[in-house]
């Protein structure tokens, strides 16, 4: 009898154990369960206040971008000038500073008065020149004025190897000037990608500005002021192929269409990048959000 009393306690207590055990492994499932939904809820609303303050950005989009290519420097009137200066180092030429100032006055006279700037420039020499000659001429306030090195030059690699450089660019035309790669440089489809992360800085600095009545100026240079426009209005590789740069302070103006998140680049603008009549269309900007 005690023998079998012992077993039959045996069993109840190892059956006790079973049962605190699948208790444990339950609570520990539970608890994954839970920290699994509670991550999954966290993830999506966080995506849902981003896409909403995305949407809340375009409410204060500008009135006006104007993409401009820097003036005409010290390399633009001699090439070889890269085989001895940094190409971040180059300078403009008094040539280039008339255009930005005689720019910085067109622009002035198209915009109302009391119309606000905001500016970005490249990091790159050329462009910071260009920008300063065309803010003093302005006659509009600028509030906003920030150095970008997003949108800077492509990286041609070495540049000091003028003959090398001078292969690689016909190689170039050839293969595609968005995806051919020059040796320690960069692609078209590389700029493409900072370009990109750019805009998305850009939309949140809308927001924060908070001044749907403004005017943003972007100094640039030409492929990145073409790979600007293929990522804003969502243009194909080989839309982009048959654009070419603009000239010296050519002034690629996107306009706002009234009442509406879109914006349309004017003719003059698809004339100075070579499509003309066959640009692509105007496309909604529904770009934030897809960041």
């Amino acid at each position: 009898m005690r023998r079998r009393l012992g077993l039959d306690v045996h069993r109840t207590v190892a059956s006790s154990k079973r049962h605190r055990s699948c208790d444990v492994i339950y609570s520990l499932s539970s608890l994954r369960r839970r920290r699994r939904y509670s991550s999954s809820s966290s993830s999506s609303a966080a995506a849902a206040a981003a896409a909403l303050e995305n949407v809340r950005a375009t409410r204060y989009l500008p009135k006006n971008i104007l993409l401009v290519r820097h003036g005409f420097s010290a390399g633009n009137l001699d090439e070889k000038y890269y085989t001895h200066t940094p190409d971040w180092k180059v300078p403009l030429t008094d040539e280039g500073h008339l255009q930005a100032e005689r720019l910085g006055r067109e622009i002035s006279d198209a915009l109302s008065a009391e119309e606000k700037v905001c500016l970005y420039t490249s990091p790159y020499l050329r462009a910071k020149e260009t920008a300063k000659s065309l803010e003093l001429s302005l006659s509009n306030e600028v509030i906003y004025h920030r150095e970008e090195p997003r949108i800077r030059e492509q990286d041609f690699g070495n540049l000091q190897d003028y003959e090398s450089v001078l292969r690689a660019k016909e190689d170039r035309k050839k293969f595609s000037k968005f995806f051919y790669r020059f040796q320690n440089g960069e692609s078209g489809a590389d700029v493409y990608d900072r370009v990109s992360a750019f805009i998305a800085s850009l939309f949140r600095d809308c927001s924060d500005i908070q001044r749907e009545d403004s005017t943003t100026i972007i100094v640039t240079h030409g492929i990145t002021a073409r790979l600007f426009l293929m990522r804003w209005f969502h243009w194909s590789v080989q839309d982009f192929e048959r654009t070419k740069n603009p000239p010296n302070c050519g002034c690629l103006w996107m306009r706002r269409v009234e009442g509406a998140e879109t914006y349309e680049l004017t003719k003059q603008s698809r004339e100075l990048i070579g499509i003309g009549g066959g640009a692509k269309p105007t496309r909604e900007m529904s770009l934030p959000l897809r960041m």
